[in-house]
């Protein structure tokens, strides 16, 4: 397996498709358009941790030190992150209001771990996932180090029955009622929640790695356990946790097509190019949503195609001006893009 495995690509590229659902989700939430089959759109978070977990196992040489996995994680997500947390203050909505110690604490991009509304999801709301991956990233490199000293068995037992614990919780609060505010933050945005969608990408990564093969019948079934559940509940927010059997069938069967068929549209150029500005687009959109409404007014398919114009645009503008160079100088290569050649794992989230 070369670092250069077209698995990263069409994996990448399906980034760009989870940023476009969670775009349409806020669009609605947010009372631009009613885009019709969205109202779940916030699932498209747990989709990015799988492919996170995913692609991070996959891609990570084992010969790089933990000092230099950090390193290359900070590079790609801190300075774009903070350019949008200011961003933030500075413009109209959501502007300087939300406290010291919550701004604080989104600039170190820890707010997730804080049960509380306007801590975790205010400023630039989406950035708490971010929270959550910067959680998993120092985790990895340890994790890794107890995955590799147990059987294959010991393995999956590990990984599906922390997402089953994880997902039990969720499925308490959500179907039982319980309307502590705290509780509904918690559930939905902690680190140790999310984890265990992240663990199951990892979990698969090495599998396939060792030459496991996901089979037509167990992706079946995967995907069938998603569809049972959501014709059962879709209490929020129990469809991430309902949705990550299919999203995880998705990712691996990609994965396993780049491996037999590297070619196709999913690995395709523009297809990585957008994959690989989604990171910004996902910082960008909320603010844009909120802002473009403050200026032009809120309401129907007009403004929203605005609002996708100027997200795209100002993704490539954040993606050019901040992430690439500042990739480039954190990780001290001539360019970020012979930075990403040599660490893949910079295409991941």
């Amino acid at each position: 397996m070369t670092e250069k495995s077209p698995v990263l690509l069409r994996l990448t590229s399906l980034r760009a498709f989870a940023a476009l659902l969670v775009f349409l989700f806020h669009v609605r939430y947010d009372g631009v358009f009613a885009v019709p089959g969205v109202a779940m759109g916030y699932t498209g978070v747990a989709f990015f941790f799988v492919l996170s977990g995913f692609v991070l196992t996959w891609s990570i040489p084992a010969s790089m030190s933990k000092r230099t996995f950090l390193r290359n994680r900070f590079a790609r997500i801190y300075p774009a992150a903070t350019v949008l947390a200011v961003c933030s203050f500075l413009l109209p909505i959501p502007g300087f209001g939300q406290g010291i110690g919550g701004a604080l604490l989104r600039f170190l991009l820890l707010q997730a771990w804080v049960p509380i509304n306007s801590v975790a999801f205010g400023g630039n709301s989406p950035t708490w996932s971010l929270s959550c991956e910067v959680a998993f990233y120092v985790a990895l490199p340890f994790l890794l180090l107890f995955l590799h000293r147990i059987g294959w068995t010991i393995k999956v037992i590990v990984s599906v029955a922390y997402f089953l614990l994880a997902s039990s919780f969720v499925a308490v609060v959500a179907l039982h009622g319980l309307t502590a505010p705290w509780l509904a933050v918690f559930a939905y945005a902690n680190p140790l929640v999310r984890f265990g969608e992240f663990l199951l990408g990892v979990v698969a990564a090495l599998a396939i790695k060792n030459g496991w093969i996901m089979k037509v019948p167990l992706a079946a079934v995967l995907i069938g356990l998603s569809v049972l559940g959501l014709a059962l509940t879709r209490a929020y927010p129990l469809p991430d946790a309902i949705l990550t059997p299919l999203f995880l069938a998705v990712i691996v069967l990609a994965a396993q097509r780049d491996l037999q068929r590297p070619k196709g549209l999913l690995a395709s150029r523009w297809m990585v190019y957008a994959g690989e500005v989604s990171f910004s687009f996902y910082l960008v959109h909320q603010l844009v949503i909120e802002n473009v409404g403050h200026l032009i007014g809120h309401g129907g398919l007009p403004v929203a195609a605005v609002d996708f114009l100027v997200s795209v645009l100002a993704a490539v503008l954040v993606h050019h001006a901040v992430e690439v160079p500042c990739q480039a100088l954190i990780r001290g290569r001539l360019s970020a893009a012979r930075s990403i050649a040599v660490h893949p794992e910079a295409l991941a989230d």
